[in-house]
């Protein structure tokens, strides 16, 4: 199990732009379900039925060569989706049948479309895809999301049978298909932008699942529409299970991080940095804005950088500012030009150097790290009031950050 933060709260948001959603539609099954029932053609009062919810697709809308024998014909041949009591409101349920041949079709939730190309499970003919020229079968994303975050409870009848499963995949202008099997390695891989894969371990209570995109080289560049594709399956393997094993989902939430990652001033890396802390000090001159290098942690997020006397304002704004103006962090650097030869004062912390040797006093509980300029940990400890000596060079120089204060301590 993954565990996270959420970068924004709230029940979620999919306005459409020109260029899609930033939320999947519907991410918290609030919306509208659809009752939808198919008699068996051997009558016998036989059915496939399923509550669909809106934006989702299961076995109902199916398609493919197998599907009109397991839905129309024999019609309870496959596994289904009905509504539950999610984690906060309602939620969506699977759950797997065992079939007349035997075997077990898991539950299947879908973004796109599911293709029921073969009676066997495992067949590479059976998969999900955006039916990208169908808005009931695909959804178009305007952001490049870090990770997401998934509410599960997942109950197996037998759990050494294996996990249920979470594929997403946002994919460029192409019917792309979760497995990739069918369409060779080489398109899977020119038409992939990134994917997030959980498996999900059995579970009666709702457990938050926070899951990393991995982006596929430079391909989010690429111009063009982007897709994503979600899969939810009651086994991470096909035909796998029992019959009746569950998969309860709830609260999708794309994350867009927008906090900053790392700083670099005239070329030197900041030692230091901390995404949670907004404020710092710095033993330096005030640097020309050009020389100002910020980078975010979200992969499509835009950092702003100003200049105003001796504090630098960095802005970082996550990939779905448009639709999230609260998604947003904002860090200075104020700059203190002392020379920190003899001693520097920052608020709760006194630096001196004497004979090889840095003596840090701060605060009571305060946490004290001393870096040399290229990054190393050279010591780190929490202060009580009194003085703490660490072996040192001459001629140096040391990076020491107490509580949220980073400055530079020149030593000679």
């Amino acid at each position: 199990m993954l565990m996270g933060a959420l970068a924004f709260m709230g029940t979620g948001y999919a306005q459409e732009n020109n260029d899609g959603v930033y939320q999947f539609p519907n991410a918290d099954f609030e919306g509208n379900w659809t009752y939808n029932e198919y008699k068996s053609s051997w009558g016998n009062n036989v059915t496939y039925s399923e509550y669909t919810p809106d934006s989702w697709n299961s076995f109902y809308t199916a398609v493919g060569d197998a599907a009109e024998l397991a839905l129309k014909l024999m019609a309870n041949q496959t596994g289904s989706v009905k509504p539950t009591a999610g984690y906060d409101g309602k939620g969506a349920l699977i759950f797997s049948r065992k079939n007349m041949l035997g075997t077990i079709s898991n539950g299947n939730l879908t973004n796109g479309i599911i293709n029921m190309g073969n009676s066997t499970a495992s067949h590479p003919s059976n998969y999900n895809f955006s039916d990208i020229d169908n808005p009931a079968g695909c959804c178009v994303l305007a952001g490049l999301p870090d990770s997401v975050s998934v509410y599960f409870k997942f109950e197996p009848k037998d759990a050494s049978l294996g996990n249920a499963s979470m594929n997403m995949i946002l994919h460029s202008e192409y019917e792309y298909k979760d497995p990739g099997l069918i369409m060779g390695s080489e398109d899977s891989l020119k038409y992939l932008v990134a994917i997030a894969k959980a498996s999900i371990t059995e579970n009666k209570e709702w457990v938050r699942y926070s899951v990393p995109f991995e982006y596929n080289g430079e391909n989010y560049k690429e111009e063009g529409k982007k897709f994503i594709l979600a899969s939810f399956s009651t086994n991470g393997k096909p035909g796998i299970g029992s019959d009746g094993d569950s998969l309860s989902i709830d609260h999708i939430r794309l994350i867009y991080n927008s906090r900053l990652k790392s700083l670099k001033i005239d070329g030197n890396e900041i030692t230091g940095i901390e995404p949670g802390t907004a404020d710092y000090v710095l033993d330096d001159d005030v640097p020309a804005i050009e020389n100002v290098e910020a980078v975010a942690d979200g992969i499509g997020a835009a950092v702003e950088t100003a200049i105003e006397g001796n504090k630098l304002t960095i802005t970082v704004k996550g990939n779905d500012f448009e639709a999230n103006p609260e998604n947003v962090h904002v860090y200075t650097v104020t700059f203190d030009d002392g020379t920190g030869i003899e001693g520097y004062n920052a608020e709760n912390a006194y630096v001196t150097y004497s004979e090889d040797q840095l003596t840090v006093t701060g605060a009571d509980g305060e946490t004290v790290r001393v870096y040399t300029v290229q990054g190393v940990k050279i010591a780190e400890f929490t202060a009580y009031g009194r003085g703490h000596q660490i072996d040192v060079d001459g001629n140096s120089v040391c990076i020491v950050k107490v509580g949220a204060k980073v400055f530079k301590v020149v030593v000679r």
